[in-house]
Protein backbone atom coordinates (compact mmCIF):
# COMPACT_ATOMS: atom_id res chain seq x y z
CA UNK A 1 0.00 0.00 0.00
CA UNK A 2 1.59 3.38 -0.84
CA UNK A 3 1.65 5.97 1.81
CA UNK A 4 0.24 9.16 1.51
CA UNK A 5 3.18 11.53 1.05
CA UNK A 6 3.55 8.67 -1.98
CA UNK A 7 -0.01 9.16 -3.76
CA UNK A 8 0.63 13.04 -3.13
CA UNK A 9 3.74 13.22 -5.32
CA UNK A 10 2.08 10.58 -8.04
CA UNK A 11 -1.37 13.06 -8.04
CA UNK A 12 0.70 15.93 -8.35
CA UNK A 13 2.66 14.19 -11.22
CA UNK A 14 -0.77 13.50 -13.34
CA UNK A 15 -1.34 17.26 -12.82
CA UNK A 16 1.60 18.08 -15.20
CA UNK A 17 0.19 16.00 -17.83
CA UNK A 18 -0.64 12.60 -18.36
CA UNK A 19 1.55 10.41 -20.47
CA UNK A 20 0.02 7.12 -22.04
CA UNK A 21 1.55 4.32 -24.39
CA UNK A 22 -1.18 2.17 -26.27
CA UNK A 23 -0.35 -1.16 -27.28
CA UNK A 24 -1.66 -0.66 -30.56
CA UNK A 25 -1.18 1.72 -33.96
CA UNK A 26 -4.79 1.50 -34.85
CA UNK A 27 -5.64 4.89 -34.81
CA UNK A 28 -9.57 4.52 -33.68
CA UNK A 29 -8.16 2.78 -30.24
CA UNK A 30 -5.84 5.49 -29.70
CA UNK A 31 -8.41 8.05 -30.06
CA UNK A 32 -10.63 5.76 -28.03
CA UNK A 33 -8.27 5.41 -25.11
CA UNK A 34 -7.73 9.68 -24.82
CA UNK A 35 -11.51 9.81 -24.84
CA UNK A 36 -11.85 7.45 -22.13
CA UNK A 37 -8.73 9.67 -19.73
CA UNK A 38 -10.29 12.88 -20.97
CA UNK A 39 -14.05 11.98 -19.98
CA UNK A 40 -12.39 10.45 -16.75
CA UNK A 41 -10.66 13.25 -15.53
CA UNK A 42 -12.89 16.06 -16.66
CA UNK A 43 -16.43 14.20 -15.42
CA UNK A 44 -15.15 12.92 -12.26
CA UNK A 45 -12.51 15.22 -11.19
CA UNK A 46 -14.01 18.05 -12.69
CA UNK A 47 -10.40 18.70 -14.39
CA UNK A 48 -8.97 19.54 -17.72
CA UNK A 49 -5.75 17.91 -18.07
CA UNK A 50 -3.07 17.71 -20.95
CA UNK A 51 -3.15 13.75 -21.90
CA UNK A 52 -1.11 12.45 -24.56
CA UNK A 53 -1.36 8.84 -25.90
CA UNK A 54 1.43 7.05 -27.66
CA UNK A 55 0.91 4.41 -30.26
CA UNK A 56 3.25 1.36 -29.61
CA UNK A 57 2.91 -1.25 -33.02
CA UNK A 58 2.94 -4.89 -30.95
CA UNK A 59 4.26 -7.88 -32.24
CA UNK A 60 1.73 -10.20 -31.16
CA UNK A 61 -1.41 -9.38 -33.76
CA UNK A 62 -4.48 -11.20 -33.29
CA UNK A 63 -5.97 -13.06 -35.81
CA UNK A 64 -10.06 -12.84 -35.33
CA UNK A 65 -11.61 -12.06 -32.46
CA UNK A 66 -10.72 -13.94 -29.13
CA UNK A 67 -13.06 -16.59 -28.43
CA UNK A 68 -13.91 -16.07 -25.24
CA UNK A 69 -13.72 -13.12 -22.22
CA UNK A 70 -10.11 -14.83 -20.68
CA UNK A 71 -9.00 -15.15 -23.93
CA UNK A 72 -9.38 -11.30 -24.34
CA UNK A 73 -8.27 -10.70 -21.08
CA UNK A 74 -5.09 -12.60 -21.38
CA UNK A 75 -4.64 -11.28 -24.73
CA UNK A 76 -4.54 -7.82 -23.39
CA UNK A 77 -2.61 -8.25 -20.24
CA UNK A 78 -0.01 -9.97 -22.44
CA UNK A 79 0.44 -7.27 -24.50
CA UNK A 80 0.20 -4.36 -21.87
CA UNK A 81 3.08 -6.25 -19.73
CA UNK A 82 4.81 -6.26 -22.97
CA UNK A 83 4.94 -2.45 -23.10
CA UNK A 84 6.00 -2.17 -19.31
CA UNK A 85 9.02 -4.56 -20.07
CA UNK A 86 10.21 -2.92 -22.85
CA UNK A 87 9.76 0.74 -21.85
CA UNK A 88 10.00 0.79 -17.80
CA UNK A 89 9.15 3.93 -16.00
CA UNK A 90 9.21 6.01 -19.00
CA UNK A 91 5.11 6.08 -19.11
CA UNK A 92 2.67 6.65 -16.30
CA UNK A 93 0.29 4.53 -17.92
CA UNK A 94 0.48 0.97 -20.26
CA UNK A 95 -3.08 0.39 -21.90
CA UNK A 96 -3.94 -1.91 -24.23
CA UNK A 97 -7.34 -2.40 -25.95
CA UNK A 98 -8.92 -5.44 -27.84
CA UNK A 99 -12.62 -6.33 -28.54
CA UNK A 100 -13.56 -10.31 -28.23
CA UNK A 101 -16.51 -12.45 -27.96
CA UNK A 102 -18.63 -14.65 -24.91
CA UNK A 103 -20.82 -16.92 -25.55
CA UNK A 104 -23.64 -17.55 -22.54
CA UNK A 105 -26.18 -20.66 -22.59
CA UNK A 106 -29.37 -19.24 -21.49
CA UNK A 107 -32.43 -21.20 -21.84
CA UNK A 108 -31.20 -24.18 -23.89
CA UNK A 109 -29.66 -21.81 -26.18
CA UNK A 110 -26.13 -19.97 -27.11
CA UNK A 111 -26.34 -16.47 -27.65
CA UNK A 112 -22.82 -14.84 -28.58
CA UNK A 113 -21.73 -10.94 -27.18
CA UNK A 114 -19.07 -8.82 -28.61
CA UNK A 115 -17.43 -5.91 -26.04
CA UNK A 116 -14.08 -4.40 -26.08
CA UNK A 117 -11.82 -4.67 -22.54
CA UNK A 118 -9.06 -2.27 -21.66
CA UNK A 119 -6.55 -2.60 -19.23
CA UNK A 120 -4.40 -0.44 -17.47
CA UNK A 121 -1.20 -0.54 -15.51
CA UNK A 122 -0.06 2.35 -14.18
CA UNK A 123 0.67 3.90 -10.63
CA UNK A 124 -1.87 2.83 -8.29
CA UNK A 125 -1.56 -0.97 -10.15
CA UNK A 126 -3.94 -2.44 -12.68
CA UNK A 127 -7.61 -2.38 -13.34
CA UNK A 128 -10.01 -3.13 -16.31
CA UNK A 129 -13.17 -2.13 -17.87
CA UNK A 130 -15.10 -3.21 -20.63
CA UNK A 131 -17.49 -1.56 -23.09
CA UNK A 132 -21.67 -2.69 -23.50
CA UNK A 133 -22.03 -5.60 -24.70
CA UNK A 134 -23.66 -6.70 -28.07
CA UNK A 135 -25.54 -9.58 -28.97
CA UNK A 136 -24.99 -10.92 -32.47
CA UNK A 137 -27.82 -11.01 -34.72
CA UNK A 138 -28.99 -14.83 -35.24
CA UNK A 139 -28.73 -14.46 -38.80
CA UNK A 140 -25.07 -13.40 -38.23
CA UNK A 141 -24.35 -16.82 -36.83
CA UNK A 142 -26.18 -18.58 -39.11
CA UNK A 143 -23.92 -17.28 -41.97
CA UNK A 144 -20.69 -17.91 -39.59
CA UNK A 145 -21.81 -21.60 -38.80
CA UNK A 146 -22.51 -21.86 -42.88
CA UNK A 147 -26.33 -22.36 -41.91
CA UNK A 148 -28.25 -22.46 -45.50
CA UNK A 149 -30.90 -20.38 -44.71
CA UNK A 150 -31.86 -18.13 -47.59
CA UNK A 151 -33.01 -15.55 -45.15
CA UNK A 152 -29.97 -15.40 -43.24
CA UNK A 153 -27.45 -15.45 -45.98
CA UNK A 154 -29.63 -12.63 -48.11
CA UNK A 155 -29.47 -10.42 -44.68
CA UNK A 156 -25.89 -10.29 -43.39
CA UNK A 157 -23.10 -8.32 -44.42
CA UNK A 158 -19.74 -9.49 -43.18
CA UNK A 159 -19.18 -6.85 -40.59
CA UNK A 160 -15.69 -5.70 -39.06
CA UNK A 161 -13.79 -3.38 -41.21
CA UNK A 162 -11.55 -1.24 -39.41
CA UNK A 163 -11.97 2.04 -41.49
CA UNK A 164 -15.40 1.75 -41.11
CA UNK A 165 -15.56 1.41 -37.59
CA UNK A 166 -15.37 -2.43 -36.88
CA UNK A 167 -18.11 -4.59 -35.88
CA UNK A 168 -19.87 -3.00 -33.39
CA UNK A 169 -19.97 0.25 -36.06
CA UNK A 170 -21.43 -2.31 -38.82
CA UNK A 171 -23.86 -3.93 -35.97
CA UNK A 172 -25.03 -0.73 -34.80
CA UNK A 173 -25.54 0.76 -38.38
CA UNK A 174 -22.54 3.83 -37.38
CA UNK A 175 -24.52 4.76 -34.07
CA UNK A 176 -21.12 3.14 -31.90
CA UNK A 177 -18.23 2.13 -33.38
CA UNK A 178 -14.80 0.51 -31.83
CA UNK A 179 -13.83 4.19 -31.24
CA UNK A 180 -17.14 4.79 -28.99
CA UNK A 181 -16.34 1.26 -27.13
CA UNK A 182 -12.36 1.61 -26.44
CA UNK A 183 -13.57 4.98 -24.80
CA UNK A 184 -16.16 3.43 -22.70
CA UNK A 185 -14.29 0.47 -21.78
CA UNK A 186 -11.19 2.88 -20.95
CA UNK A 187 -13.40 5.32 -18.95
CA UNK A 188 -14.89 1.81 -16.82
CA UNK A 189 -11.05 0.72 -16.03
CA UNK A 190 -9.92 4.12 -14.79
CA UNK A 191 -13.16 4.41 -12.59
CA UNK A 192 -12.05 0.85 -10.52
CA UNK A 193 -7.98 2.16 -10.74
CA UNK A 194 -8.48 5.47 -9.15
CA UNK A 195 -11.57 4.20 -6.82
CA UNK A 196 -10.90 5.47 -3.17
CA UNK A 197 -7.34 6.71 -3.74
CA UNK A 198 -8.80 10.64 -3.89
CA UNK A 199 -11.42 12.31 -2.57
CA UNK A 200 -13.40 14.15 -5.66
CA UNK A 201 -15.63 16.55 -5.33
CA UNK A 202 -19.74 15.06 -5.72
CA UNK A 203 -20.96 15.30 -8.99
CA UNK A 204 -24.72 14.62 -9.16
CA UNK A 205 -26.09 12.61 -12.28
CA UNK A 206 -28.08 14.68 -14.79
Amino acid sequence: MKSDDHIKELWEDLNRGIEVTLASDAADRQAGVRDGFRRYFHQVMGRSMAIAVVPRSCDEVASGLPADDGATLNLVYRKAEGLLARLGDAYQFYVASEGGLETLEVAGKSLHFIRNWTVLLGPFGQAWGCSASLQLPRQLIESLDGGDSNEANSMVAMPGKRRGGGMISSLTHGAENRRSAVAQSTFNALCSLFFGRVDFPHRSSR
